[in-house]
């Protein structure tokens, strides 16, 4: 849980934490009903969803600082999430699982 860009500065963590869990719960009993054996991202909308994120990030005031969030050798922002947290939320609640592959 709380991986690249979904720290938060703005509220507690637990808000964000609690919809991911259910998430891989769901995720987990989709690969079990299905018979498969693993789930991964597609490559293709991981490499859209940064793009966006990034794109979201560069107008923020942690594009202009020095800190733990920014990678340094790109300057990419790596640690926070950009937006409202009912924005991370609603997506997981909705469970889809268009942009997975399963195998």
């Amino acid at each position: 849980m709380l991986g690249p860009n979904t720290a938060t500065g703005h509220t507690s963590t637990l808000l964000y934490i609690e919809p991911e869990v259910r998430f891989a719960i769901a995720a987990m009993q989709r690969l079990q009903r299905s018979g498969h054996r693993w789930i991964a991202v597609r490559e293709d909308a991981m490499r859209e969803h940064n793009r966006v994120l990034q794109q979201r990030l560069q107008d923020s005031v942690w594009a202009g600082c020095h800190s733990w969030y920014r990678q340094h050798d790109d300057g990419r922002i790596v640690a926070l999430w950009p937006g409202f947290t009912r924005e991370y939320v609603a997506p997981l609640r909705r469970r889809s699982f268009r942009d997975y592959e399963f195998g």
